[in-house]
């Protein structure tokens, strides 16, 4: 019964891991256009790229899709690793609750961001009346990147935790649960680091610091889902164990 439950369990953590990379192919394929507007700038420039078409809305939501499918992923790598140990293990917790708060602050960062779009369409002067409409857009998009970027260190908590799970009991491949998963925590932690720079592309959440963070970490994610689902089908009912 364990095993079959573990095979469960490994099965969805492969399937969850690859469905950041394709909802990024899906934006890919609907915005085309990634150029991203930098932190402080004008709010002008933001109310531009969110309003026409919708676009603000299905980006909030492809950020929320991402961030729910990297929780239930770490969940059940923390389940399995829980089922391997027999007791719940303090780094089978870490990555519990280092994923669930992610997903909560996420989820806020949705709802920051989503507020701009809510003003804009439900107020057809809103950013051409009143100046202050366009300090409020920059301030709102400067918070909304910033609780981001700050919520990666929470990722690096999971990931790392994943490193220390791993190495007592091998779910992942060796490598991609110990280098693998320590450059991107590594990665994770260090883009707390843009809150430094007020502007550009290296400010938080602007194109080179989220694609470096996002990319890295959904990169992996593929991988090692692929990794599980090729386990999982070639050895669907017996011993699981990475080799």
């Amino acid at each position: 019964m364990t095993a079959s439950r573990e095979v469960t369990a490994l099965r969805w953590a492969g399937i969850v891991a690859c469905c950041p990379a394709g909802l990024i192919l899906i934006a890919w394929a609907l915005f085309r256009d990634f150029r991203y507007p930098d932190d402080n700038a004008k709010g002008r420039e933001y109310l531009r790229r969110l309003l026409p078409h919708h676009i603000g809305e299905m980006q909030v939501l492809l950020v929320l899709l991402m961030g729910i499918a990297t929780m239930f992923f770490i969940l059940l790598l923390a389940m399995t690793y829980t089922m391997r140990a027999g007791h719940a293990t303090p780094s089978a917790l870490v990555m519990a609750s280092s994923a669930t708060a992610f997903t909560a602050v996420t989820t806020t960062v949705c709802a920051i961001y989503g507020t701009i779009m809510l003003m804009g369409h439900g107020y057809p002067q809103f950013g051409t009346a009143r100046p202050s409409d366009l300090v409020l857009v920059a301030y709102t998009w400067n918070l909304a990147q910033t609780l981001y970027q700050l919520s990666a260190v929470l990722l690096g908590g999971a990931w790392s935790a994943v490193v220390v799970a791993n190495r007592a009991h091998l779910v992942l491949p060796r490598a991609l649960g110990s280098w693998g998963a320590g450059i991107v925590a590594a990665i994770n932690v260090g883009s707390a680091g843009s809150i430094f720079a007020s502007t550009g592309p290296w400010s938080p959440g602007s194109s080179y610091t989220f694609g470096i963070q996002a990319g890295t970490t959904y990169a992996w994610m593929a991988i090692a889902g692929a990794a599980l689902l090729r386990r999982t089908h070639t050895q669907p009912h017996g011993d699981t164990r990475a080799q």
